[in-house]
């Protein structure tokens, strides 16, 4: 079984920001399986759906961005799952918009978020796939730019790149990351 973890924060002022990416994955796939969230318990919410024919646990924490990790702990202790059956979704300011990057382990990067799992989990060994949003323009601030929406052309865009990560995220379940990393990785013709 795999668990797929999309960040983000919950609420409806939160739904379209840029930090929401990881979120907005998670809705895609459970539009793809027909599925819906459920509260499993006070820090995710949670649907077992069947991907090529194998079980993935789709997950969206209820806590904070910030506070990730122990949302994803529990997901992992409640479904069995050791962190390499994991694979966390969200969005990098590191990485142009655009641009879909998967990789098996690393630092978080600056991302509170995955700070958070790593400190909770204890490892940095897990999956990312990470969204890129590109860096906040020269006077903007980075919690403003994060927490603010998508422009309308990146809105336009946001569906191809999002089917994208859908498509990278089948794979990982039949062929494993690295193989859906040098499959999808890089600039999305949008």
């Amino acid at each position: 079984m795999f668990v797929f973890v999309g960040l983000g924060n919950p609420g409806t002022k939160y739904a379209l920001t840029r930090h929401n990416a990881g979120f907005r994955v998670i809705d895609a796939l459970l539009g793809i399986s027909h599925a819906r969230l459920a509260s499993v318990c006070d820090v995710f919410h949670a649907v077992e759906v069947s991907i090529e024919r194998e079980p993935v646990v789709l997950v969206k924490p209820t806590t904070y961005m910030n506070r990730s990790g122990r949302a994803v702990a529990e997901a992992c202790r409640r479904y069995g799952v050791s962190p390499d059956r994991l694979v966390v979704i969200y969005d990098e300011v590191h990485i142009d918009f655009g641009v879909l990057r998967m990789r098996g382990q690393g630092s978080h990067g600056g991302h509170n978020g995955v700070a958070s799992i790593i400190a909770t989990l204890s490892t940095q060994t897990f999956v990312r796939q990470r969204i890129g949003i590109g860096p906040p323009p020269n006077s903007a601030e980075m919690i403003d730019y994060v927490l603010g929406t998508f422009t309308i052309e990146e809105e336009d865009r946001l569906p191809k790149i999002i089917d994208r990560a859908c498509a990278q995220l089948r794979m990982v379940v039949t062929e494993g990351w690295a193989a859906a990393a040098s499959r999808y990785n890089g600039a999305i013709g949008l």
